[in-house]
């Protein structure tokens, strides 16, 4: 019994040599200084500059939030006040802000499953927040166009908070109709598919036919409740147009405000890689970042490209200049063949100014290696 409880002793002292602060176990055949280091190189002094982009690729999510964290991080420590844009609906943002500010774990009681690394993505953010000097906000920009179980949880979470379910009031009809959609537990598929229109009809009628009435019921949250039902109405009217020209408009002008109404603020925005180029504009859309770019906006933006396992380093050139093309609209050979030579690497590298092989970006992020968690 004693020898199996040395070798217990050993293989804890293991874990938490190889371990950090966010309870996750470091690769040590990373060098996650020199990483760290490269971006601080990167960033360097960018007074000018009031947001930062950084693309990701939606085939990769699971790996996500170190290079993120990483650089948002570096932002921090520069700057002092950042705030963190993603590509979220309001409620979605508003529901981890919520965690963050004050640990209401509401975002993780659902009944649909969710993924590990959006679980483990959110609680790292919240062991940021809580050892960051400077207290930041997470910002959805994006309209909620599927009916999310994030957008059910907050309208939920606000019917709580203004003691809906605890009264003997006879509500009117919209409103019973209402709370009917968002507690309905279904599966999502059915849920999106079922309720969506109903509850774009009812909420209508909350908003405009029994406006003062409600917003003697939800008080200070009313705002809020309109905001999340706003983003519900966009997302209906524009459900077959949402990776179009439309969505990507409102997410320019709702960027614009933000960024013209806190002129002291720097901003840290992740967003797939097609929305952060400044010189998209092309059939499919005009990218925020190419709107905000031509408006006078000081973007700093880069794509994240990922090559991990030996299928897609092995990828013939064909497809690669196919993956590529249909990706980021590059297709010229000199811009593929640069591409390809770092892809085919087995480290993970920064390129800076990597015009004029790629237009549009200062810099791409190569991670040919997974990390898949922070380091200290």
């Amino acid at each position: 019994m004693s020898l199996i409880y040395k070798w217990l002793q050993i293989w804890l002292i293991i874990q938490c040599l190889t371990t950090n602060i966010f309870g996750q176990k470091c690769d040590p055949t990373i060098d996650y200084n020199q990483i760290r280091n490269d971006i601080v190189e990167l960033l360097g002094n960018r007074t000018d500059n009031q947001l930062f982009l950084l693309g990701s690729q939606h085939d990769h999510l699971e790996n996500t939030g170190v290079i993120e964290f990483m650089i948002f991080e570096e932002l921090n420590k520069k700057y002092k006040q950042v705030h963190l844009i993603n590509e979220f609906c309001f409620s979605k943002s508003f529901l981890i802000n919520n965690y963050l500010q004050t640990g209401d774990s509401t975002i993780f009681k659902t009944k649909y499953r969710i993924a590990d690394w959006y679980r483990e993505y959110i609680q790292s953010l919240k062991s940021i927040y809580d050892n960051s000097e400077y207290k930041f906000e997470i910002i959805g920009v994006d309209i909620d166009y599927n009916f999310t179980f994030e957008t059910q949880l907050a309208l939920r979470d606000l019917c709580h908070k203004a003691g809906v379910y605890q009264t003997d009031i006879k509500y009117t009809d919209a409103f019973n109709t209402f709370l009917s959609l968002i507690n309905v537990v279904r599966e999502l598929k059915n849920v999106r598919r079922c309720s969506r229109k109903r509850l774009y009809k009812v909420s209508k009628i909350l908003m405009e036919e029994e406006q003062e009435y409600y917003q003697q019921l939800f008080g200070k949250d009313y705002s809020i409740v309109v905001q999340i039902i706003q983003d519900l109405h966009l997302g209906f009217e524009l459900r077959k147009d949402y990776i179009g020209q439309t969505r990507e408009n409102i997410i320019t002008e709702r960027l614009k405000e933000i960024l013209i109404n806190n002129p002291n603020f720097k901003y840290f925005a992740v967003y797939g890689n097609g929305h952060v180029n400044k010189s998209l504009d092309k059939k499919r859309f005009t990218s925020f970042a190419t709107q905000l770019h031509s408006d006078g906006f000081k973007v700093f933006s880069g794509y994240r490209l990922y090559s991990y396992n030996k299928k897609e380093k092995d990828m013939s050139f064909k497809a690669f200049s196919d993956w590529i093309h249909f990706l980021y609209n590059i297709s010229d050979t000199d811009s593929l063949n640069f591409l390809k030579e770092y892809f085919q690497k087995d480290i993970n590298l920064i390129i800076k100014s990597p015009e004029p092989y790629i237009e549009g970006v200062d810099f791409i992020l190569f991670l040919n290696r997974p990390i898949p968690y922070l380091s200290d």
